[in-house]
């Protein structure tokens, strides 16, 4: 039995991210007019912003900047071109001609991952939310399309449960040491992260955190020499706990 001390740390940080103003009314304002508006931070002004559809099967259009990344599977990430952020954002979500996901006049911005393995399919949206204090907030859609569907459904993600002294880790998680930090890390292998995350952490018989839900983006968990243990979770709206707990 091991005893155990745990510190939480529960502080929430919503995701932040600089937002380029280069054209919130038109192309035509003028500079004083768009010194102004860069810092108002109205949602309003994101609303104008001109919502441009997106078929992932393809070609982008000219203003949407699409990132591949070819592997075991196909992956690409679409978003805003830098130099147009300010005018226009990913609207309705379409596959084949298709609607998927709807666009929404309330976002200051969408982002969009497509993975494709063969035979499944898995479409992630990630909208951002202006707030009244300028912050903003994330919401995360993820779709699955498997093979034989004629339309995509939500994608469950499961949990793999985490035991620290186990010499066996499950497939599904990876380990990486860091000799001159003296950490070792653990998450969720990259090609399963959008169906799996860390579920339960378990140190010999003593339960360090049981978050288990659909609402987990992902879960990594550092271990350090001094047998102090910290372990994060991302949310699906953008959220952020840590919590770390110190074994004695």
């Amino acid at each position: 039995m091991h005893a155990l001390v745990v510190a939480p740390i529960l502080a929430i940080f919503l995701s932040t991210r600089t937002i380029l103003a280069g054209c919130i009314f038109s192309l035509h304002d003028d500079s004083r007019d768009r010194r102004s508006s860069v810092w108002r931070y109205k949602s309003k002004r994101f609303r104008e912003r001109i919502p441009i559809t997106l078929d992932v099967t393809r070609e982008a259009p000219a203003v949407i900047m699409m990132v591949e990344r070819q592997a075991a599977s196909s992956e690409s990430h679409f978003m805003i071109k830098p130099q147009y952020n300010g005018c226009y954002k990913i609207g309705n979500v379409l596959d084949d001609g298709k609607l998927i996901v709807e666009g929404n006049a309330d976002i200051a911005e969408r982002r969009v991952y497509l993975r494709d393995e063969g035979k499944d399919r898995i479409l992630r949206v990630t909208d951002f939310y202006l707030q009244r204090d300028g912050r903003f907030r994330t919401e995360t859609t993820d779709l699955v399309k498997v093979q034989g569907d004629a339309s995509y459904g939500p994608l469950m993600k499961y949990p793999v449960d985490l035991h620290l002294l186990s010499r066996n880790l499950p497939d599904e998680i990876e380990r990486i040491t860091d000799p001159l930090r003296g950490e070792t890390k653990y998450r969720i292998r990259k090609n399963m992260m959008y169906t799996m995350y860390i579920g339960m952490v378990i140190y010999g018989s003593d339960v360090l955190d049981d978050t288990v839900d659909n609402d987990i983006l992902s879960k990594e968990v550092t271990v350090n020499g001094l047998k102090q243990v910290k372990v994060d979770v991302y949310k699906r709206d953008g959220s952020f706990t840590s919590s770390e707990h110190t074994l004695i």
